[in-house]
C-alpha cells in the first residue's frame, strides 16, 4: 500500500536539516559547547546585560549558508519536491533530475531545473538524494560519481542507502573529494 504524501514533507524536513547542519557546522558546534571550548578565554557576561561576547566565539572556520547556494536533487518525486519548496526562501539554484526530464511547467511550479545526473554533480553545491531502492539504482553514487563533485561540495543521502557505495563515499570523505556528508540511512542500521 501506499500513501501519497503521507511522510514526503517529514523527510523533506529532516534532509533540510541535515542541509543545514553541514553548511552551519553544527556537529562542530555542538562539539564545542559540550567541550567547553573557549579559545579567546572570553569572561562570562552577567545574564541580565543583554550583550553577547562575541559572534563565533569558538572560532569555527568555514560556516556557510544555504543563501545563492547551487542544491542537485536526484530523486524528484513527491519527497524531492517537497525538499525544493523548502529552498524557494533561500534564493538557491536548484537543479533537479530523475529518470524521465521534468515538463516546463513542473519546472516553473517548482523553481527547478531538470538536470542530466553527471552536470547536477559537477555544479551542485549540495547533492540531496531521495533516491527509492528500485534495482537499477543500487550502487549509482560510486567514486565516478563522487568525483565529478566540487571539493567543496556536500552529499546527503535521504533515500536508500543501497545507491551510495559506502566505502567510495568514505573515501571521497578521506581523500577531502568531497566536503562531507550527511545520512539518514546505511546499509547495515543500527551502524556496528
Amino acid at each position: 500500500a501506499t500513501t501519497p504524501f503521507g511522510v514526503s514533507d517529514r523527510v523533506a524536513q529532516h534532509g533540510f536539516t541535515l542541509t543545514l547542519m553541514l553548511l552551519r557546522r553544527m556537529q562542530v558546534a555542538i562539539d564545542a559547547i559540550n567541550r567547553r571550548v573557549n579559545p579567546d578565554e572570553l569572561q562570562e557576561l552577567e545574564a541580565d546585560t543583554g550583550g553577547q561576547n562575541t559572534v563565533n566565539w569558538a572560532r569555527i572556520p568555514d560556516i556557510l549558508s544555504l543563501n545563492d547556494k547551487t542544491v542537485g536533487i536526484i530523486g524528484f518525486g513527491e519527497i524531492g519536491s517537497s525538499y525544493a519548496r523548502l529552498l524557494t526562501p533561500f534564493h538557491t539554484r536548484t537543479l533537479a533530475h530523475r529518470r524521465r526530464p521534468l515538463t516546463a511547467a513542473q519546472e516553473t511550479f517548482y523553481g527547478v531545473k531538470w538536470t542530466p545526473l553527471d552536470d547536477l554533480l559537477r555544479e551542485s553545491d549540495i547533492v540531496m538524494s531521495f533516491v527509492p531502492g528500485i534495482p537499477e539504482a543500487r550502487g549509482m553514487m560510486g567514486s565516478r560519481e563522487f568525483g565529478l563533485m566540487k571539493p567543496t561540495a556536500y552529499f546527503v543521502n535521504c533515500g536508500r542507502a543501497r545507491i551510495t557505495d559506502e566505502d567510495a563515499l568514505v573515501e571521497a570523505l578521506r581523500e577531502h573529494q568531497i566536503a562531507g556528508a550527511g545520512l539518514d540511512v546505511f546499509h547495515i542500521e543500527p551502524l556496528p
